[in-house]
């Protein structure tokens, strides 16, 4: 069997690509100023792929995506396609394609996200103090913790975990944290589409003393066998994979993917949050209060979100597991 023509690459900058096609159909189309929030999308076929009308006109209609020619296995197109990464995601996303594409690459997917966004109430930098984050494994590192003291925000308690819900000033998007009670991978193993509509309607305003790493973070990687263990096996078998509606190759060899890259960012900090696909919080001011308030002290290994409180739907998701060794 000849191997056939591949779709080398699909780059999206979240997680989960059920909220691509949401975000990408309709709920982007609704967000507006304060903040900034852009999603993009690219298309780049090889000159030996004939695409489908139909499938071109869609990606124009409802993705607002630029559409380009090109042969593919080029050092030009590599440099094109981590310049156009880059413009779309604020300069966060410097480079996502570090090699060539693959001589028998067909057609370059690529999907940017990018948001910038203010807290509804910004921690004070005064409050913003060194403490211990003790990791899953090893020693305790001293990071910067963020804090405004003891106030009114968005807090939940489940039966195994305790998080909170900070808005963005836009009222739409907000900055969610679970901490589990026992270990995080545990808890992971149990999330599912389910799992942050709960929290964020089960979270109710309550007096709470919350302390929380300043961060950054960045991944990036080859999911390529990930998303098949996810369940995503035929479209990497070029024997039961169907993407016949994006066109046909010169040779009439089926398409299939062979490589999804994925490359995130998110910098939290005292005004708010920064991320591209690719914070929070502390310490009492005054004198001690009675304790008519939580306490959620984020010091070990947590789970956070960006999520759209109309629909529940997390944007970015990730884990904070031990901060980052100074200037790394």
């Amino acid at each position: 069997m000849k191997q056939g023509k591949l779709i080398n690459r699909i780059m999206m900058l979240v997680l989960l690509a059920a909220v691509v096609v949401y975000l990408a159909a309709s709920a982007w189309r609704s967000f507006r100023d304060p903040y900034t929030f852009v999603m993009s999308y690219a298309y780049t076929v090889d000159d030996s792929l004939e695409a489908n009308e139909l499938f071109l006109s869609r990606c124009t209609a409802f993705y607002d995506a630029g559409l380009y020619q090109a042969d593919l296995a080029t050092e030009q197109t590599r440099r094109a396609v981590n310049s156009w990464v880059e413009e779309n995601t604020g300069g966060m996303i410097p480079e996502i394609l570090t090699e060539v594409p693959a001589e028998d690459a067909a057609l370059l997917l690529v999907n940017a996200l990018y948001l910038k966004n203010t807290w509804e109430h910004e921690f004070d930098p005064v409050n913003t103090r060194e403490d211990n984050f003790h990791p899953a494994h090893g020693s305790a590192t001293v990071t910067d913790f963020l804090s405004n003291g003891i106030r009114q925000e968005r807090y939940f308690r489940t039966a195994d975990a305790a998080g909170a819900v900070l808005p963005y000033d836009d009222g739409r998007l907000a900055f969610a944290a679970v901490l589990p009670d026992g270990d995080l991978d545990a808890w992971l193993e149990n999330l599912d589409g389910d799992t942050f509509p709960a929290l964020i309607g089960a979270a109710e305003d309550t007096r709470l003393l919350l302390r929380m790493p300043r961060f950054e973070a960045e991944w990036g990687g080859e999911l390529a066998d990930a998303l098949p263990a996810l369940g995503l096996d035929t479209a990497f078998d070029p024997t039961r994979a169907d993407f016949s509606g994006l066109g046909t190759t010169e040779s009439g060899d089926p398409l299939f993917l062979s490589s999804v890259a994925h490359r995130a960012r998110i910098e939290v900090n005292e005004e708010g949050t920064e991320a591209a696909a690719s914070t929070v919080v502390m310490a009492p001011a005054g004198a001690p209060a009675p304790m008519d308030y939580e306490e959620l002290i984020l010091d070990r290994p947590f789970c956070y979100a960006i999520v759209d409180l109309e629909r529940g739907v997390p944007l970015f998701l990730g884990t904070f597991e031990r901060p980052q060794p100074a200037g790394g």
